[in-house]
């Protein structure tokens, strides 16, 4: 894992274990994406493999294709439809 890779990793994790310690509930939890935008955590992507959360745009990017196309997928009874 490369080293920019780990600290946005770092970053996310550190960001909800202090939101977690200062009792702010999930619904409320927000997270900063590796561009620096900063959402809601119920509005972000996290990534299976990598742990790394993303905000749509970027996980578009991240999983290769678009929302609409996943649920294109998915709706044609596709069994992967990542």
């Amino acid at each position: 894992m490369c080293v920019e890779k780990w600290m946005a990793l770092y970053n996310q994790t550190k960001e909800t274990v202090e939101q977690d310690a200062a009792g702010v509930t999930v619904r409320l939890a927000t997270i900063t994406c590796g561009c620096g935008w900063v959402r809601g955590i119920t509005e972000m992507y996290q990534c299976l493999y990598c742990r790394e959360w993303f905000c749509q745009f970027c996980a578009e990017n991240h999983f290769g294709k678009t929302v609409k196309q996943y649920k294109a997928d998915k709706a044609a009874g596709y069994d992967n439809a990542s």
